[in-house]
């Protein structure tokens, strides 16, 4: 099944948004949040070309 990714990129792109705004726009079809003790905010994004995974950390302090 394949999902269209354009909303993912946009959200990726955005800044400073608030963790719980940024969770409840994600499309739950297609994004898994795996929580760790050491990384609890990392979350992996699945399409066409593997698994890719960026940490909350790094998408709002850079």
């Amino acid at each position: 099944m394949e999902h269209e990714y354009h909303s993912f990129v946009f959200l990726y792109k955005i800044k400073k948004v608030s963790l719980f705004l940024f969770l409840f726009l994600l499309d739950e079809e297609f994004v898994s949040a795996e929580i760790e003790e050491t990384k609890p905010y990392q979350i992996f994004v699945e399409d066409n070309s593997g698994k890719l995974g960026k940490n909350f950390s790094d998408i709002f302090n850079n």
